[in-house]
């Protein structure tokens, strides 16, 4: 009678453990599919849309995995229609009564991203241009950025790396290529651009010079130019100041190389001291300058007294001279 009750005892404790074990496949499983997700993988999964109730029903794990949809573009939105849920779905349940499903007509799902904004890619851009230009950043003025509103991308770990387009110059317009790595795998390439340009002190006409004319100091000015390419023009008073204008200058000009030079030392039709020397005997003579010349130039030279042309070497304002 004892042993009776004891199997007994010991197969009711075993059916209890069975149905403890299995006790979600005897209770039903609900799947509600919600009104909008948010996902943040390359694909959609029933686990990313729906819920479940009970949520530790042993299907679950299995259930939650079945694909949907691919995931939309990071920072967009996706509409899945109700009919893909239900055939994606359909062949797991396998007609099982105990799993209900319920969705409505269509689900919005968005691709969690991490977005650049416009101001993040003028950041890198002017980063880049004050970090490999010779000048100071106090001296560079950056006109215009060109770059995307935004850029997004998926979740993880992002950097990019710079590289600069041909032809680049430290002022003007300035390109650069710019590759986005996630997770070290490389996502986009874009090209931001802009104009730069660098602050410098010029020189100014005051007024209008004349070709040949000699520029003194009262002719011109010293003034700062701001976002302008000024790399040609002169910013040393000391580089103007008795030099001839080579070509006409206008009123509030910069002055540029070329602009002016250093007057000759002797201007043609002058009248000169012809020098003739050696080591014992130093002979000169007046003379008619036939071209101008500066200091070491060699120009002809006509003598005076004789009317011979000759040829001889500036030595200085009005003075030329001859080896013998």
């Amino acid at each position: 009678m004892m042993s009776n009750t004891f199997k007994s005892v010991k197969y009711t404790l075993t059916l209890f453990a069975a149905c403890m074990l299995f006790s979600s496949l005897c209770l039903s499983l609900e799947i509600k599919v919600k009104d909008k997700a948010l996902v943040d993988g390359e694909t959609v999964s029933l686990g990313d849309i729906a819920t479940f109730q009970p949520a530790d029903d042993i299907r679950v794990d299995r259930l939650s995995a079945i694909e949907i949809s691919v995931s939309p573009a990071p920072d967009t939105i996706r509409k899945i229609e109700k009919d893909l849920i239900m055939y994606r779905v359909a062949h797991h349940i396998n007609g099982d009564k105990n799993i209900t499903l319920s969705t409505p007509e269509s689900i919005i799902v968005e691709r969690e991203s991490q977005v650049i904004s416009g101001k993040t890619l003028e950041k890198i851009f002017t980063d880049y241009v004050f970090g490999n230009s010779p000048f100071d950043q106090d001296e560079i003025v950056i006109e215009k950025i060109n770059t995307p509103s935004s850029i997004a991308f998926p979740k993880g770990r992002l950097d990019w790396e710079i590289s600069e387009k041909q032809n680049n110059s430290n002022s003007g317009n300035i390109s650069i290529n710019v590759e986005f790595y996630l997770e070290g795998e490389p996502q986009r390439k874009i090209v931001l651009s802009g104009r730069v340009g660098i602050i410098k002190e010029v020189i100014k006409a005051n007024r209008n010079i004349n070709k040949g004319e000699l520029i003194s100091l009262k002719d011109i000015t010293l003034v700062s130019e701001k976002g302008k390419n000024n790399k040609n023009s002169i910013s040393s008073i000391e580089d103007v100041i008795g030099k001839r204008a080579t070509r006409r200058i206008q009123a509030d000009q910069a002055i540029q190389n070329g602009m002016v030079m250093m007057p000759p030392a002797i201007e043609k039709g002058a009248q000169v001291m012809i020098r003739a020397e050696n080591e014992e005997l130093v002979i000169t003579a007046s003379g008619k300058a036939l071209e101008e010349g500066s200091v070491g130039d060699q120009i002809r030279v006509m003598n005076i007294t004789s009317g011979k042309e000759i040829i001889a070497t500036v030595k200085r304002a009005n003075l030329v001279q001859v080896q013998f």
